[in-house]
């Protein structure tokens, strides 16, 4: 084995796709690697799609030191059903049996229940390695009513050594797949940007609404549109920055044209992280219109730059922000309960300062530090006798 004479524990952090400048899970690996303690040496087994990363169909995974921590990039390939996902899904089984060979893990901690969590613990069972698996937002909403995934959901649940959940409901539905209260934890994301460079903004005439992040169904970006098409007696903007599926950009192009609203929004391709805070400094309002969400990073970081956040009654974002003191909520799905909220910051513009400032000092209560010790927690008591 390699480097026996450290005594650092070995963690191999999995995930199925690695991009730390738009991808939520991808930030949360990062920012939790970032954070622990110099008792631990990280390994992130990360997933490359094909398309960008040719030289890895060559090889079975590619290593790089990556600041405070290992960068395994193992070739995968994006969740659309066909034999190369399968395959992909076989390379990072191999990859991750090849690096435990090579660096002896103490711990296995995968990021989503399907397809890292289920690959990991079915490594690490025959590994006889323990297995953290995160349960992320979409993940248990979205694959129980997959036939095919129902069983890798089940599977992994009952087999992890320990889960964590973003928020409190994500529990209690795994827990009725399977039960889990007496091996898990909630922990929510926390609120952190390596640069924070908040530029208080001058307010003009119209109101700048920001949106940051993807945009299609789950996102609630339909009922967005049929909210604000209520309110064009106001002066307001909307400023769109995310990836969206041409098709689904066409239909909403429609959308726009259609309510008459297509002269008040602005398309903007992603930006990396490190530029992202232009976004957060050039908004009145940050909404976050979202059918389903676990703990949204967007919400935390809106809440750094002191932005009123205008978002949908879903847990992941009522157990940071109180309804009223630190945000306002509409109810998800529900086209004319966000238009109300916006009506009402319409007509009272200073709730945006007021309700901004509000949520500012509510997030430094969601400081990386505590993330991290609970993680740090609970590596230490999955290993203990190693």
């Amino acid at each position: 084995m390699v480097g026996m004479e450290n005594k650092k524990l070995r963690i191999a952090v999995v995930v199925h796709h690695f991009d730390p400048d738009s991808d939520g899970v991808s930030i949360s690996a990062h920012r939790l690697i970032s954070h622990l303690s110099d008792r631990f040496e990280v390994h992130l087994i990360a997933g490359a799609f094909a398309s960008d990363q040719l030289d890895l169909i060559k090889s079975d995974f590619r290593t790089e030191k990556k600041g405070n921590f290992f960068l395994h990039s193992v070739f995968v390939a994006p969740d659309d059903g066909s034999s190369q996902y399968e395959w992909g899904l076989d390379n990072l089984f191999f990859a991750i049996s090849s690096l435990h060979r090579k660096y002896s893990f103490d711990l296995i901690h995968a990021y989503f229940l399907v397809p890292t969590g289920y690959v990991s613990v079915l490594a690490g069972k025959i590994l006889k390695i323990p297995v953290l698996v995160s349960v992320r937002g979409s993940d248990v909403a979205r694959n129980v009513f997959v036939a095919t995934r129902f069983p890798w959901v089940l599977w992994t649940l009952q087999n992890a050594d320990f889960l964590t959940f973003v928020n409190p409901e994500l529990r209690e539905i795994g827990n009725v797949i399977a039960p889990v209260l007496d091996k898990s934890a909630v922990i929510p994301n926390s609120g952190f940007m390596e640069h924070l460079p908040v530029k208080p903004r001058q307010r003009g005439k119209k109101i700048s609404i920001g949106y940051v992040g993807d945009v299609h169904r789950k996102k609630g970006f339909v009922y967005l549109i049929e909210a604000l098409s209520e309110l064009k007696r106001f002066p307001f903007e909307l400023q769109v920055t995310g990836r969206i599926n041409a098709e689904e950009k066409k239909s909403y192009e429609k959308l726009l044209a259609k309510t008459g609203l297509s002269k008040r929004i602005r398309f903007f391709d992603p930006v990396p992280r490190k530029k992202i805070h232009e976004k957060y400094n050039d908004c009145d309002v940050l909404v976050v219109p979202s059918t389903r969400e676990g703990c949204p990073n967007v919400v935390l970081d809106g809440m750094l730059f002191g932005k009123l956040i205008v978002s949908t009654r879903i847990p992941g974002v009522m157990q940071v922000l109180e309804d009223q003191t630190e945000g306002l909520l509409a109810n998800p799905r529900d086209s004319e309960s966000l238009r109300m909220v916006f009506e009402k910051v319409f007509a009272d513009p200073k709730l945006i300062d007021r309700l901004g400032s509000a949520a500012m000092k509510r997030v430094r209560s969601f400081h990386p530090k505590q993330e991290t010790k609970q993680y740090e927690e609970i590596y230490l008591r999955l290993t203990k006798n190693k």
